[in-house]
C-alpha cells in the first residue's frame, strides 16, 4: 500500500505542474528506477512545450536536422492540427517504460474523460537516449526499420516492407512504369523520388510509426493508403498501389482542387481500397437504387457509403471519367484546376463540361451510374 501511495504521489507531482497537459504515470511506472525520473522529465517537457518549435529543444539534433523544426516528431504527420498541438487537450499517462541497451522505450496512452469511459486517441511508443549527456526523444521509426524492415530500390520507388515479406519486383517495375510512363503522359509529371511504406497489416505500419493503438482502426481489414509530401504509406497492399502516387504527382499541380477532385482523380486512374473505380460504381448504383431518397444534387454533403466505399471517391471518379469520356484529358485537366476548395467552384466545373446544373444532378448523375454500370 505505501509503494502505491508514494507512486500516486509522483503522479500528481508531475500532472499538477502542466500547462493545458496533464501527465500521469502508472501506478507501476517508478521514477526511482534506473534513469526512469530522467526520461520521464524530458518526455513531459516535450509533452508541455508550448510550441513543436519549442518542443524541438528535447529531441535528437540528426532528426530535427532531417525534417525540420516543426516536423522532428513524425506523429505531426498523423494528426491535424499537429501531434503536439493535439495532444494538448489530452490527458498523457505514462503506461510504461523499457530499456534496452541504454534505449528507452516510453508508451504512453492519450485519452480524455467523457461520460463513463476514456476516449482514447491512440497508445505510442516514443523513445529516449542520452546524447552528449543529457536525454533525447526518438522516433520509432527509425529505429523500428533497422531491426524489423527491408528494404529495396526500384527505379524512382524506394521501397519498406516488413523483412518476412518476399518482395514482387514485376510490380514494382509496373508502379514505377506509372511514374515514369503514365502519369508524365498525362500531366507532363516529372518523375522523382518516392518513400513507400507498405505492409500487409494496419497492425505492422502502426507498430513502423510507434502505435500500440490509433484511432480509426475499425472494421473490417482492407487496402488503404496514405500520403504525406514524397512518401507513400499503404497497409492491406503490396509493391502496386498507385493511386496514393496520384496525390504525390498530381496534387502539387493543382494545389487549390477540391478536395472530391483530388480523390476523384486518383480513384480513376489507380482504384480505392484495392478496387477498380467500376467495382465501386456497381455496387453505388445498387446501393443508390435501394434509397431513392440519398440527393445527389448535394452530393458533397454526403459522407461515406460504408468502409468500403467512400461517396467522394466513387463519384468524384465517375465524375473524371464523364469528362474524360466527353472532352479527353484535356477537359479533365480544365476541371481539376476550376474545381478548388470551395463547393460552388465544383458545382459550376460539374455544370460547364457535363452541362448538369446542381438541381439537375441528382436525376441526370443517376441515369449515368445506371449506364456506366456493368
Amino acid at each position: 500500500m505505501l509503494r502505491i501511495l508514494v507512486l500516486t504521489i509522483c503522479c500528481i507531482g508531475f500532472g499538477s505542474a502542466a500547462n493545458a497537459q496533464k501527465v500521469l504515470l502508472n501506478f507501476d511506472v517508478n521514477p526511482e528506477w534506473g534513469n526512469f525520473s530522467e526520461v520521464i522529465e524530458v518526455w513531459t517537457k516535450y509533452l508541455k512545450a508550448p510550441t513543436d518549435s519549442a518542443g524541438a529543444l528535447y529531441w535528437n539534433k540528426a532528426e530535427v536536422a532531417q525534417y525540420g523544426t516543426e516536423d522532428y516528431n513524425l506523429m505531426n504527420h498523423e494528426y491535424n492540427p499537429s501531434f503536439h498541438r493535439l495532444i494538448k487537450v489530452y490527458t498523457a499517462q505514462i503506461l510504461s517504460i523499457t530499456e534496452e541497451d541504454g534505449l528507452y522505450k516510453i508508451t504512453t496512452q492519450f485519452y480524455y474523460p467523457r461520460n463513463d469511459t476514456l476516449m482514447t486517441l491512440c497508445i505510442m511508443n516514443i523513445y529516449a537516449k542520452r546524447e552528449n549527456g543529457k536525454f533525447k526523444l526518438y522516433n520509432a521509426r527509425n529505429i523500428i526499420l533497422k531491426k524489423d524492415w527491408a528494404t529495396q530500390t526500384v527505379g524512382y520507388l524506394k521501397y519498406y516492407y516488413p523483412s518476412n515479406h518476399k518482395f514482387d519486383e514485376a510490380r514494382a517495375l509496373k508502379q514505377n512504369l506509372f511514374i515514369t510512363n503514365t502519369l508524365p503522359e498525362l500531366f507532363g509529371c516529372t518523375p522523382d523520388t518516392v518513400n513507400y511504406y507498405f505492409a500487409e497489416t494496419r497492425k505492422q505500419l502502426d507498430v513502423l510509426k510507434g502505435f500500440e493503438f490509433n484511432i480509426g482502426g475499425s472494421g473490417t481489414e482492407k487496402p488503404s493508403g496514405k500520403t504525406i509530401g514524397n512518401s507513400v504509406y499503404t497497409t492491406g497492399t503490396d509493391e502496386y498501389y498507385p493511386h496514393e502516387l496520384v496525390h504525390v504527382f498530381i496534387n502539387p499541380i493543382y494545389p487549390d482542387m477540391h478536395n472530391w477532385a483530388s480523390e476523384g482523380i486518383a480513384t480513376y486512374l489507380g482504384g480505392s481500397r484495392g478496387q477498380s473505380l467500376q467495382w465501386h460504381i456497381n455496387r453505388t448504383g445498387e446501393y443508390l437504387n435501394e434509397n431513392p431518397e440519398i440527393d445527389l444534387s448535394n452530393m458533397l454533403d454526403l459522407q461515406t457509403m460504408d468502409e468500403y466505399t467512400d461517396y467522394r471517391y466513387v463519384l468524384g471518379g465517375a465524375i473524371i471519367q464523364l469528362i474524360h469520356d466527353k472532352e479527353n484529358c484535356k477537359g479533365v485537366k480544365e476541371f481539376l484546376s476550376e474545381a478548388t476548395n470551395d463547393n460552388k467552384s465544383y458545382y459550376a466545373a460539374i455544370e460547364k463540361h457535363l452541362g448538369w446544373k446542381q438541381n439537375e444532378i441528382n436525376k441526370k448523375f443517376r441515369k449515368a451510374l445506371k449506364e456506366m454500370a456493368e
